[in-house]
């Protein structure tokens, strides 16, 4: 036997001893492997380093993946994941990376899941101490080798290589770490109690890496900073010529590079969100972050860390920041120690640095957009106004579209291709002829796109050189060079839609973040402290006179300068109407639908964008509610029931929803024959509604020129039904035409009888779907159909004969039966104390009304 033939002998013995390692390379063996708890426990805690990386990447690319794409049916045994927990902390950093990466994955697709019982959520929780303690590693680590660079002066490129791979590596460890640890923080209860255990390291760690971001932006760029600008720019020309040469291999470092920078920035976003979603009334964490010492800290993060410009002036300088969703999770960390810091004992001296850190990064008004708070920068700037918005929307819709219809006609061609190798394995063709045939034709479609683009480059070319008379002939070259850069592949189709997808929600997210913590921060003046009343006292029902008054908060001075009402109400209408509009057809709906239907379609209920913009709707709606109950919008006064003066609250918000509302209804919008409202649209506009009747009765105050303004209200209303929303309009309007005319009339009566009767079907209702969130719904619209009913008929004289002709007692009873059984079963969600309440008073209500008819028979 040859030295070949022996060469082929090893390799295949190798490959037989490594086949039940890599389960032949067939995923579904890998899967099913892993799958078996005692196989997996034991390749994972293998001596064997390599052994123990390829088991922890095939439970991450089999397994974890499918349960993470929905697609999974098996549960992944406890066993192996105290496994994987405890490769966390491994001095393997790649191991440790996929440990800390396979937990995220886990914790990501379990954290909705309604199967997570307690006992299984008390041992995840323990994760959190583990992934803190590695966190922990990560920054002493990370900060050792900062300081042994700034320590030495001069390093060999070696070593500086190793540094940097090892910062690298560090990087891959955190990242994981703190997004497995972020989610144990927002879906486990149990973790957060753990990590109050070790809150100053907690804080620790995550003050500790932000500011290690920061340092290493000012450090690489100064880095050789008492070169001149000449020397700068020949230095960057250097390095733009060794790219060049080194081809292929400077694209890899460079993307490399590029990974472990958005590594980096990942550990970061999850710092900031960790400690901000930590700090949600959490007393115990705050009390870390309650003294004044930590405001530097906390301006170096918001401010950033100035540098100077290498240009010829010397005095201009730039800040290097994070990025604006980093910056709004730690603005928003101020908001929650603000809040808590209202209703500590010595509040006014603990809540000042934190209200002023608010008022200079967070709320701040200038003249130039540049120059306004964060907040106000995401919330309100020049390309977040209605018409600049809707355009930008637009047009990343339009690019999500146009992904997709690359995406479906690559996944038809793969379709196309998979039948003609079937075709090809029923000939029983050769495989030399069957590569080279697939070879010709590829060269045959690769020279085609090269001439297309050979074309299109020559006329491109001739363009440019024909609308330029005094171009320099270099410029022309290298203009020439770049725009005609033939590419020999075409994107791939996935990656154009996941590209396109994160261009939106990268969008709408920073918009919808800025919402929630401006959401949660005008919710201060909602419930105050009751020794506070005297000072902060603008409060629901308060008008805005009052609030304006008795308040001493700069913050909501500031606030309440801003014209909130139409800002919030224009962000909500632009949404809407978007969403209205339906989605931009690609070339494949063009060709599909009637031209007639024009360039909009309806979304499908899982269309990404839709979800986005309803999420987004539903935010927009909530702050606004926030706003008109803090009394931050102004309430409704005596002196504008006559019209005479502007109220923001009935101008701005309710006629313009009113409006909104009945186009959406009556789908008039994009001229549809068959309108269909989008229920997340009508939930928005109906929550403000019942929001502003209720801290605004005045309102629906009726005059000469409009006799027939309740009646409209009410058949508005009425469309809204089942919502409780709806119910809850209908039981204001009601009462407040009832207390307006001066006599009853049968038009009126036969009104009240047609709800009535709507009331009594939707409490009878039963509920066949087993859906946790429908069962809840109707549950939480009959509770509120029973308050109305004794807010009604708790009058005897409000039509006490409707009362007996149409068995409302009866009605009810059964309705107290239904709820007590779905309570009982637990087929619904927990109900609080106010709907305890009115099940009881329901209760004792039935019981009055039997004995007022009885005591009236004698």
């Amino acid at each position: 036997m040859g030295k070949a033939g022996r060469r082929k002998k090893n390799r295949q013995k190798r490959k037989e001893k490594q086949a039940p390692l890599h389960g032949g390379g067939d995923s579904a063996s890998l899967s099913s492997a892993i799958s078996n708890p005692q196989s997996a426990v034991h390749r994972l805690r293998h001596t064997d380093p390599r052994i123990r990386h390829e088991a922890l990447v095939a439970l991450q690319a089999s397994v974890l993946s499918q349960i993470r794409c929905g697609g999974g049916s098996r549960q992944v045994s406890l066993k192996v994941l105290q496994a994987v927990r405890e490769q966390v902390t491994s001095s393997d950093l790649e191991c440790s990376a996929v440990a800390a990466d396979c937990l995220a994955q886990y914790l990501s697709a379990t954290s909705s899941s309604s199967d997570n019982s307690d006992q299984q959520k008390q041992t995840t929780a323990s994760w959190g101490l583990v992934l803190l303690g590695r966190l922990e590693d990560c920054r002493m680590a990370l900060v050792e080798q900062q300081q042994q660079s700034q320590s030495t002066k001069t390093k060999s490129e070696n070593q500086r290589k190793k540094a940097l791979k090892t910062k690298n590596q560090w990087y891959a460890v955190s990242a994981p770490c703190f997004i497995a640890l972020c989610q144990l923080i927002e879906n486990n209860g149990h973790a957060l109690n753990q990590i109050n255990l070790q809150k100053k390291t907690f804080v620790e760690v995550v003050f500790g890496l932000l500011s290690l971001g920061l340092n290493l932006d000012t450090t690489g760029s100064h880095h050789g900073n008492s070169n001149s600008q000449a020397s700068t720019m020949e230095e960057d020309m250097a390095m733009k010529d060794a790219s060049e040469d080194l081809g292929e291999g400077g694209k890899i470092f460079a993307q490399h590079d590029m990974i472990f920078e958005e590594l980096r920035k990942t550990t970061e976003l999850y710092a900031a969100r960790s400690l901000h979603s930590a700090l949600d009334d959490n007393w115990e964490l705050a009390e870390v972050l309650k003294d004044g010492e930590s405001v530097n800290a906390w301006k170096t993060l918001l401010g950033g860390i100035t540098e100077k410009k290498a240009n010829n002036n010397a005095s201009e300088s730039a800040a290097t920041l994070f990025p604006a969703t980093t910056r709004l999770h730690l603005i928003g960390c101020l908001v929650n120690l603000y809040q808590l810091a209202l209703y500590n004992d010595d509040r006014h001296a603990s809540a000042l640095w934190s209200e002023e850190l608010l008022l200079e990064y967070g709320l701040r008004i200038d003249g130039e957009n540049e120059n306004h708070g964060l907040l106000m920068q995401v919330l309100f700037c020049r390309e977040n106004q209605p018409g600049a918005f809707h355009a930008r929307l637009s047009t990343l819709e339009d690019k999500y579209r146009k992904a997709q219809v690359l995406l479906e006609k690559q996944i038809d061609d793969q379709k196309l291709e998979a039948e003609v190798d079937a075709e090809v394995r029923e000939r029983k063709e050769p495989a030399k002829m069957i590569a080279r045939r697939q070879k010709k034709a590829k060269e045959a479609k690769r020279e085609e796109r090269r001439e297309q683009q050979k074309a299109k480059m020559i006329a491109e070319a001739e363009a440019d050189v024909a609308n330029t008379d005094m171009m320099d002939a270099d410029d022309d070259v290298v203009e020439v060079r770049t725009s005609g850069k033939i590419t020999n592949r075409e994107q791939d189709g996935e990656e154009a839609v996941n590209e396109a997808m994160l261009e939106w929600t990268s969008t709408t997210g920073q918009i919808q973040l800025a919402l929630e913590i401006f959401t949660n921060l005008v919710s201060t003046w909602i419930s105050v402290p009751e020794d506070q009343v005297a000072d902060d006292k603008p409060m629901a029902i308060c008008d805005a006179s009052i609030a304006s008054k008795s308040t001493k908060s700069k913050i909501f001075n500031l606030i309440n300068g801003i014209d909130m009402a139409s800002r919030l109400a224009d962000m909500l209408q632009t949404l809407c109407q978007f969403l209205g509009e339906g989605k931009r057809k690609n070339q494949r709906d063009e060709m599909d639908d009637d031209e007639s239907k024009g360039n909009y379609c309806e979304y499908e209920a899982d269309d990404p964008i839709r979800v986005d913009l309803e999420e987004t709707i539903g935010k927009v709606a909530a702050c606004l509610i926030n706003c008109i109950l803090s009394g931050i919008i102004a309430a409704t006064t005596t002196s504008n029931i006559a019209g005479n003066s502007c109220c923001p609250v009935k101008d701005v918000v309710w006629n313009s929803i009113l409006r909104d509302l009945n186009i959406e209804l009556n789908g008039s919008r994009n001229g549809q024959e068959t309108p269909v409202a989008n229920n997340a649209v009508v939930d928005a506009y109906a929550a403000v509604l019942v929001v502003v009747m209720e801290t605004n009765p005045s309102i629906l105050y009726q005059d000469k020129e409009s006799p027939n303004l309740f009646q409209e209200y009410i058949a508005l209303f009425q469309r809204l039904l089942p919502r409780r929303d709806a119910v809850c309009l209908l039981s204001w309007t009601v009462l407040k035409l009832i207390t307006t005319i001066e006599t009853t009339t049968t038009h009126t009566e036969a009104m009240v009888q047609s709800i009535t009767e709507k009331f009594l079907e939707l409490l009878a209702k039963k509920v066949d779907n087993n859906d946790t969130e429908v069962k809840t719904a109707v549950m939480n619209t009959q509770m509120q159909i029973l308050k109305t009913f004794m807010d009604w008929y708790g009058n005897d004289n409000f039509y006490p004969q409707l009362y007996n002709k149409l068995g409302v007692s009866t009605t009810i009873s059964s309705c107290l039966t239904s709820i007590s059984n779905e309570l009982n079963g637990c087929s619904v969600s927990g109900i609080d104390e106010e709907q305890m309440e009115i099940l009881h008073n329901s209760e004792r209500f039935i019981e009055y009304k039997k004995s007022l008819e009885q005591n009236n028979r004698l």
